[in-house]
């Protein structure tokens, strides 16, 4: 970070002696520099300034001369060529500046409650630092509480299993299930709401798995081992996604 903004500060001498050395050669007969355009121009106005000449100066370029005309430029003028040179050098570079990005921050207000099912994972990295906080706490809550409900219902299924009534046992651990599966239905949803719905579903497919081979319904079991290799694949695209 350090390279770049002495490279950016050098740019910016450049580019300042250039823009006197333009005015200088428009009015000659002018001891001041008083046609210093407008901050809106300077800021739209990108044929003004030529990238090669300033990063590719020529032999004849005196760029001291140039650094001491740029002393004669107010702050306020030397500001909005600053400006200009930042905002488009990150431009160039497909990056925005602080203000853009700013502008182009979603408001957590938007969204339903619970943001754990309706904000995607693109809509989170859009909102601000503190709308992100804000979410996340929610997020994590929800997550807890779900859980823990999630594995007294489980914990209550393994009871049944136990008595050898499977019925009950796998009425509950459809339930469990059918949890996880609104937390997952959204591929584009945030990575924790996923996440967290998969464990669910996880949980009680493994058990579903156990009540299916003691009763000896093959079929089931085999649907219930399917959902599960395809929710480690799910998991696997995910961690890809996420580096």
């Amino acid at each position: 970070m350090k390279k770049i903004t002495g490279v950016l500060a050098s740019v910016i001498v450049l580019a300042l002696g250039f823009f006197l050395l333009f005015n200088d050669s428009a009015d000659k007969n002018s001891s001041d520099i008083e046609s210093v355009p407008s901050k809106a121009e300077v800021l739209t106005d990108r044929q003004e300034m030529n990238y090669k000449r300033i990063l590719e100066p020529t032999a004849s370029d005196d760029s001291s001369a140039r650094e001491d005309k740029s002393q004669q430029l107010s702050q306020e003028q030397q500001d909005m060529l600053m400006d200009k040179l930042i905002i488009d050098f990150w431009g160039e570079l497909g990056l925005s500046d602080d203000a853009s990005l700013e502008e182009k921050r979603l408001s957590l207000g938007i969204f339903d409650r619970p943001y754990m099912q309706t904000i995607t994972e693109s809509e989170y990295g859009q909102l601000s630092p503190e709308d992100q906080e804000k979410a996340m706490a929610e997020v994590v809550d929800i997550a807890k509480k779900t859980r823990s409900f999630v594995k007294d219902v489980i914990a209550e299924a393994q009871s049944y299993i136990t008595d050898k009534n499977y019925a009950r046992a796998e009425a509950c651990l459809l339930y469990a299930w059918e949890v996880g599966r609104e937390f997952t239905t959204n591929k584009e949803g945030m990575y924790i709401t996923r996440v967290v719905g998969i464990s669910f579903e996880k949980d009680a497919l493994n058990e579903l798995v156990k009540v299916y081979e003691q009763v000896g319904d093959n079929t089931k079991v085999q649907t219930a081992k399917g959902r599960l290799s395809d929710l480690e694949k799910e998991m696997d695209e995910m961690r890809n996604a996420a580096k």
